[in-house]
């Protein structure tokens, strides 16, 4: 069992971690990293693909969200 202090400090890391993910989410540039995947995270953030894995599913919504902004994005760069 952990102590108090270990709990303490897994759980800062737990969100320096989900911080910096939601960070890049949000500054996600689809032409220069391409399509969001735990693999281009860990190379932007960078942090380890353990890592990004491991909190990759609390994200899906926002990387949806994402890709339905980056569609109409297109879509009225087309119509230009």
């Amino acid at each position: 069992m952990a102590t108090k202090e270990e709990y303490e400090y897994g759980q800062k890391a737990l969100s320096k971690s989900r911080t910096k993910i939601s960070y890049e989410l949000y500054n996600w540039d689809f032409e220069k990293n391409g399509h969001i995947t735990p693999e281009n995270l860990s190379k932007v953030i960078p942090m380890g693909l353990k890592t990004v894995n491991r909190h990759y599913g609390d994200f899906i919504e926002q990387i949806e969200e994402l890709y339905q902004k980056e569609i109409l994005r297109l879509k009225n760069l087309e119509k230009e």
